[in-house]
């Protein structure tokens, strides 16, 4: 099977969500599986965690996989005004700490791999692992004046019509010809339901931490894999001369921005070939 659609996963069970905190706000999550090492899962730009659904149900069986909804996302609170990367990093040590996790294996799809910096950079001693899902593929990668105004204008766009904004940057730029046309359906009517506000604000300091990005890789406590998309090529100049403990790139072919789900057979493959190599 090539591909799980968000149709199919809106159907699979999930238990009652779990809750932590971060300032008053709630963030919801779901833990299965027991083991010492634990491999938490960070969705991206206005998705939620069902997206990791195909992992969780084949990683579970050998370890602890904690999955969770950043806030403004999924069953997670809204009640904030701080849509910085730093404060999803806040989200994700709320439930590191209230579940004390350990031998932490971190995975970040997409702006969740910003977010992923930004928690390890709280937590590097309990951190093993970072494993980074079709990103940082222009690490330190200065815009140019052209590029900062087209952004610009996107960005304000956003603000007066988001739904079909939206749907039109998804359809164009995250999805390849033979991405099946159902899970793109799925995914972009998912993506248009986003709070407006909250998606337009994550999406501008998620271009605006570029710089601090690169320090965090640079302070980064291990290596970092990436499990990448070819559809557009991975900038490793950066990569070589920013991260000290080096990076792993792992590839699943020319997929769309979502390979957790289009192919989730290859992308559990080549996360176990990262595990393994621990």
């Amino acid at each position: 099977m090539r591909y799980i659609t968000l149709t199919l996963l809106s159907f699979v069970h999930w238990s009652v969500a779990q809750t932590a905190e971060h300032n008053g706000v709630r963030i919801a999550y779901q833990t299965e599986g027991q083991s010492d090492t634990t491999l938490l899962f960070i969705h991206g730009w206005t998705i939620n965690q069902s997206y990791w659904q195909p992992q969780v149900e084949h990683f579970k069986k050998k370890y602890q996989v904690v999955t969770l909804d950043l806030a403004g996302h999924g069953k997670s609170g809204d009640e904030r005004d701080d849509w910085t990367m730093e404060a999803f990093g806040n989200d994700v040590v709320a439930v590191i700490k209230k579940l004390d996790l350990q031998n932490i294996v971190i995975i970040g799809h997409s702006m969740g791999g910003s977010v992923m910096l930004e928690a390890v950079n709280q937590v590097p001693e309990r951190i093993i692992a970072m494993v980074g899902v079709d990103n940082f593929k222009e690490v330190g990668t200065t815009l140019t004046p052209k590029q900062q105004k087209e952004i610009e204008m996107f960005l304000g766009m956003m603000q007066t019509n988001y739904a079909e904004v939206v749907d039109g940057y998804a359809r164009n730029m995250l999805f390849t010809p033979e991405s099946d046309s159902v899970m793109v359906d799925s995914v972009v009517q998912y993506m248009r339901s986003a709070d407006p506000v909250m998606a337009r604000n994550s999406l501008k300091h998620s271009i605006e931490a570029s710089e601090r990005e690169v320090q965090l890789l640079q302070d980064a406590p291990t290596k970092l894999y990436l499990i990448q998309s070819d559809a557009l090529p991975t900038q490793e100049k950066s990569l070589k001369k920013i991260l000290k403990h080096g990076y792993e790139i792992l590839s699943v072919g020319k997929t769309s921005h979502y390979p957790m789900i289009e192919v989730p057979e290859l992308f559990n493959t080549q996360l176990e070939e990262v595990l393994h190599s621990l």
